[in-house]
């Protein structure tokens, strides 16, 4: 009997802390749960159609029965705050999935969505019948009143008719202020370090639900009879710090890296990149919690050359030298030889026709100088003597002569 209780003892010592981390630890039905569909403007994401790993596969969720308790449930889960807007009729498009899950019936306080309620469809959903989610961005501080006049975030202010909490992170972020507020669908204002933003008390989240007029999905304040209530978000809380730099390297970005923004790398002069990488900013472990996901770049130094590759470098360029200038010394050789040819060419040349020209005058001059003798005019008057008779038969005065 006594060794019965023994084993009794030992087996409930073995299996009950079994038991009770069993019930601990959620069932891993649901594996992972995923928003499909996002805009494609969004940079991080944060809203989009449900999808949930269920039995093996991924499967859409149907949108019967889908409200704001379901869809806190999937942004607590997948790491954000809370949940903006539960969105129905396939607002980020219909489901691309076989089977479905549906009529989710959830508290709002569940971990998991596999803790709440629901049922199985081997079809996926109707078209028009997908469920989706948005989530606030990190950052969010809450849901707060606000005066009407004498706003508490009094360090700037701008509105515009595509407001989008972005924007507004943006605008006080450039402004250097600490927190930004969104009321009224299309205004943000912008508060200093250690502004008491909940100076007239908060409100749940119900009570600051106006659709942003850039982005239906975003949520920009709300308002009520003596007080505004405002959307505040931490500027610091909704953005990655700057990554460290490599060293001997630097960020190529500048600005604020927001959730979902990438940080690349680049090395300074005389460095080059061994190991290229990109910098993520996503959720961390914590709920809005944002980290750098990724591996560091890393920057080595460009090698000098060794001495015997400074030998070689010399030598080649002496070679090359040594090329170019015997290459220069040809070129010089052969204009001095073509040159000189036709210097002599055009010389003798000259000489020739100067020799020419003296020969003409030389015989020009003779035959005048024998031309101007007495002797020979008086023989050309001589011959010269022709009468009509001669000139009328053709006959020279010679011959006539020798006839009379």
């Amino acid at each position: 009997m006594r060794l019965s209780n023994v084993n009794s003892a030992i087996t409930l010592a073995l299996v009950w802390p079994t038991y009770l981390l069993l019930l601990a630890v959620p069932s891993t039905s649901f594996q992972s749960v995923r928003l499909a569909g996002s805009p494609v403007n969004v940079t991080g994401v944060n809203e989009g159609r449900v999808e949930i790993f269920h039995e093996g596969e991924w499967k859409d969720v149907c949108h019967r029965r889908w409200d704001h308790q379901d869809a806190e449930v999937v942004c607590r889960q997948i790491g954000f705050s809370s949940a903006t807007f539960a969105m129905v009729e396939s607002y980020y498009g219909s489901g691309r999935n076989n089977g479905s899950v549906q009529n989710f019936d959830c508290e709002g306080d569940e971990q998991y969505l596999e803790q709440c309620s629901f049922k199985t469809a081997s079809k996926t959903c109707r078209d028009g019948e997908t469920a989706g989610v948005s989530c606030f961005l990190p950052g969010y501080l809450g849901c707060f009143l606000d005066r009407t006049v004498g706003s508490v975030l009094n360090g700037d202010y701008f509105s515009s008719d595509d407001m989008t909490v972005r924007k507004c992170l943006q605008f006080c972020y450039n402004k250097k202020l600490r927190y930004a507020g969104l009321r009224q669908n299309t205004e943000c204002y912008c508060g200093t370090n250690g502004t008491a933003y909940d100076a007239w008390g908060s409100l749940s989240n119900t009570n600051c639900m106006l659709h942003c007029a850039g982005n239906h999905a975003e949520a920009c304040g709300g308002q009520t009879t003596w007080f505004w209530t405002t959307s505040v978000y931490d500027v610091d809380l909704a953005r990655c710090p700057k990554p460290d730099e490599p060293s001997f390297g630097f960020v190529k970005e500048t600005g604020a890296f927001w959730y979902g923004s990438t940080a690349t790398f680049d090395c300074y002069t005389g460095f080059e990149v061994e190991e290229a990488h990109t910098l993520s900013c996503v959720l961390g472990d914590e709920v809005d919690e944002l980290v750098w996901r990724g591996e560091p770049t890393t920057c080595t130094e460009i090698p000098e050359p060794t001495s015997r590759n400074k030998e070689e470098e010399r030598n080649r360029i002496f070679m090359q030298a040594k090329l170019l200038k015997g290459t220069k010394g040809s070129v010089v050789k052969l204009k001095d030889k073509s040159s000189t040819r036709l210097i002599i060419g055009a010389l003798i040349g000259f000489i020739i026709c100067v020799v020419i020209a003296i020969s003409v005058f030389i015989v020009c001059r003779k035959e005048r100088k024998e031309k101007r003798s007495p002797k020979i005019r008086k023989q050309e008057e001589g011959n010269g003597r022709t009468t009509g008779y001669q000139l009328a038969h053709g006959v020279s005065a010679s011959t006539s002569d020798s006839k009379i």
